[in-house]
């Protein structure tokens, strides 16, 4: 980024486009794009991965923010991870290297970075977006096959306790330790009666 750029970065008037706007001096909604990025944080939210998220949208034959056909991964990815669909900006991710040959590298701290929170107008609210980004850092954390697995297993956790729970105020137990303490002493055999 020339000298230029990097003062207009450093005074937030700069910000480069993305999917759901268009630069106008600043940062203004493309309500159809909006629509998409709504869509994709949406089906993220809905329990899809990244990949199958691509599919849906290749499948519904919406266009990419390059104007493709084809989705792919990163794209979703770098979609769900965009600080401009909450309304800020990270002003310097990239700079230009060669300026004749147009080389661009992306920011390491070589020079730097401005982030503008309340930049423009959200896309998706910010509660939403710091929510999936928490999502997507469990995501990374654990395998997909695995986080589907120890989702099955809490599921199956969480119905028996909904079901401890049930037993406490039907049959009107103490606690919750009590059934369990209870059922352990019947399956092992235990008890004096």
């Amino acid at each position: 980024m020339d000298a230029g750029c990097q003062g207009r970065a450093a005074h937030h008037y700069y910000v480069q486009p993305c999917l759901g706007g268009e630069p106008d001096g600043g940062f203004v909604a493309n309500q159809e794009q909006a629509k998409t990025v709504k869509l994709i944080y949406k089906l993220f939210l809905d329990g899809l991965t990244c990949h199958a998220i691509a599919k849906e949208l290749t499948e519904r034959k919406l266009p990419t923010p390059g104007g493709k056909a084809v989705w792919s991964q990163s794209t979703v990815c770098s979609i769900l991870t965009n600080e401009k669909c909450k309304g800020d900006a990270l002003l310097q991710k990239e700079f230009t290297v060669d300026f004749l040959q147009k080389k661009w590298k992306k920011n390491e701290g070589e020079v730097p970075q401005y982030y503008v929170g309340g930049n423009h107008e959200a896309i998706i609210d910010p509660a939403t977006f710091d929510y999936v980004q928490a999502e997507m850092v469990i995501a990374m954390l654990c395998d997909s096959t695995e986080l589907a697995k120890r989702q099955t297993e809490l599921k199956e956790e969480l119905e028996v306790v909904v079901g401890l729970v049930e037993r406490c105020v039907t049959e009107k137990y103490n606690s919750v330790d009590e059934i369990l303490v209870g059922g352990i002493v019947n399956r092992l055999g235990l008890s004096g009666n």
